[in-house]
């Protein structure tokens, strides 16, 4: 965990994202499993959606996706946490960095080659630390967070998990 929250840092640092780098919202105060659609909307603005978000930020685009509820007979998939709790925090940086400036220890991480209708895209993903890096042509395009993998529910075949997409509709950035 300390090593995924150093690199995560490093990674923020290399795209200027430190306390005297940016004019956004402290948007890493959002925990998936923990945050909740109100938290999110005091922090960064109300969203026309119901189950995501989306925030034009000065340093990229922040998507955030909510529980539709805990898992049950009728739920397969997803994540087990209550409605309108954060499941996911993607960050697209405008700003790419190379995955290699981020010195992580890939020893830690599954890699996983293309997916889905998706060709040129690898994803590193942490299960232990819930972080994915989705990496182009050598340069992270994205970075997600999650919940711990105890509170997943539904299919046990993590390797599409990186693969689900979701529509999120971009707020503007307030001026």
């Amino acid at each position: 965990m300390l090593r995924a929250s150093i690199a995560t840092i490093c990674f923020l640092a290399l795209l200027g994202l430190g306390p005297q780098g940016t004019n956004n919202p402290n948007w890493r105060q959002i925990v998936p499993g923990r945050s909740t659609k109100s938290d999110v909307e005091k922090l960064l603005g109300v969203s026309d959606e119901s189950y995501s978000a989306g925030y034009d930020l000065a340093d990229g685009t922040l998507s955030v996706i909510y529980s539709a509820g805990p898992c049950g007979a009728k739920k397969i998939g997803g994540w087990n946490l209550p409605k309108d709790t954060v499941t996911t925090v993607t960050f697209t940086p405008t700003k790419k960095v190379k995955i290699g400036e981020l010195h992580l220890d890939r020893s830690k991480f599954r890699k996983i080659v293309g997916g889905g209708d998706v060709g040129g895209v690898t994803y590193y993903t942490s299960d232990k630390d819930s972080i994915t890096y989705e990496v182009q042509q050598g340069r992270v395009d994205s970075v997600t967070y999650e919940p711990p993998m105890n509170l997943y529910c539904g299919d046990e075949d993590l390797t599409r998990r990186p693969h689900l997409t979701v529509t999120v509709t971009v707020q503007p950035r307030p001026h």
